[in-house]
């Protein structure tokens, strides 16, 4: 990373909860695949952000499974892991519960 865009935002979470999304809105671009399919992205992905005159580079992890019977569950987990360590920062990316009404923001009673 350069100088003046020395900070890594890492971005994890569960699968299909959105992170690729929100990369792709931060990086400006459809730089990420976005699907619906769990497990799209399977690499780390980094983009630039530009923001309020400050710039800093965003990764896009793989969904993080809770199976790690898995060979590829276990190298995803050590790439998102590698990426984590080398962030500054990091946003943990979460679907709200499946009786979350997006229309009042509120839960379904």
């Amino acid at each position: 990373m350069s100088e003046t865009n020395k900070h890594l935002v890492a971005i994890i979470g569960r699968p299909n909860v959105g992170k690729s999304t929100m990369f792709n809105r931060l990086v400006g671009e459809r730089k990420a695949i976005l699907d619906e399919t769990p497990g799209t992205t399977r690499d780390v992905l980094f983009g630039t952000v530009s923001w309020n005159k400050a710039s800093f580079t965003v990764a896009d992890t793989a969904g993080l499974e809770p199976d790690l019977e898995s060979d590829l569950n276990r190298d995803i987990l050590l790439q998102t892991k590698a990426a984590l360590e080398s962030a500054t920062s990091s946003i943990s990316w979460s679907a709200p519960p499946k009786d979350y009404c997006q229309t009042t923001r509120s839960p379904l009673r």
